[in-house]
């Protein structure tokens, strides 16, 4: 039956949707991210193939919570809201929305282009047109809303750290698949590598220990100040990785400062 309900709420499921795992595209698509760090479109591929039933579990989470029911009810596309420049720019300074707003601006990022990544996916949740698909986005468009909540940088470190801190949250097993794998192949070239696993355990103790950030309502939250919207929500500072993250970021630099004397000599 396309239609089910939890929780005393119903909600339309693709009759198309099989919620199997796809190991083998995984492992395709990770093949591709460990050579090109920067193509986003892979780790959406391996969330999506290894998403399995965690989507639907998660959706369902999501409707029992207190606020789940009228989030629900107004389907509210984030994308839409976080594209709006004249909206982010009456957000107060030190809030929520402002530091958001400088944050994508400073990284030169944006809502529309990590949904423009998205789908880019093979198996984009966009081929089902169903109440999960929403929430879908919903995960997808709130991923650098946490990068601001939890204090994960956009470094590799950080992007592993936040999707550790994400498995958590929505246990996705493809998040967890690829900080395993990201972890690793970094365990070959950092100095000091043996503070990974302990940064990414605590990341995960975090995203366990935090609200459900999917039931957050982020519009509302925007314009109050960013440290009062972390105590509310259960949102810990990342310790280990901040300690490590200027030696991490020195040893990026020296490579990257490398890389011209690299080509040059070739």
């Amino acid at each position: 039956m396309p239609y089910q309900t939890a929780h005393g709420i119903r909600y339309f499921r693709h009759p198309d949707r099989k919620q199997r795992l796809e190991p083998l595209r995984a492992w395709r698509a990770m093949g591709k991210l460990l050579e090109d760090g920067e193509d986003t479109k892979q780790a959406f591929e391996i969330a999506a193939a290894l998403s399995g039933k965690s989507l639907e579990k998660n959706f369902q989470r999501f409707l029992s919570e207190p606020s789940g029911p009228d989030l629900f009810i107004r389907r509210e596309e984030l994308v839409d809201r976080l594209s709006d420049d004249a909206w982010l720019d009456t957000m107060p300074e030190g809030s929520f929305g402002a530091t958001y707003r400088d944050f994508t601006r400073r990284e030169n990022i944006s809502a529309r282009g990590l949904e423009a990544e998205s789908e880019k996916s093979d198996i984009s949740e966009e081929r089902f047109d169903d109440d999960l698909a929403w929430y879908a986005r919903r995960l997808r468009d709130i991923h650098d809303l946490w990068h601001v909540l939890t204090g994960y940088g956009r470094d590799g470190l950080g992007e592993v750290s936040l999707l550790a801190f994400s498995h958590s949250q929505t246990g996705n097993f493809g998040l967890i698949f690829i900080t395993h794998m990201a972890t690793h192949a970094m365990k070959k070239e950092l100095a000091g590598s043996e503070n990974l696993k302990p940064i990414v355990r605590e990341a995960r103790a975090n995203g366990k220990a935090a609200f459900h950030l999917p039931n957050a309502d982020y519009i509302a939250l925007f314009p109050q100040p960013l440290k009062t919207v972390r105590e509310a929500l259960g949102v810990e500072k990342p310790v280990r990785y901040l300690d490590y993250r200027p030696s991490y970021m020195a040893q990026i630099d020296a490579v990257n400062a490398e890389a011209p004397t690299n080509a040059q000599a070739a």
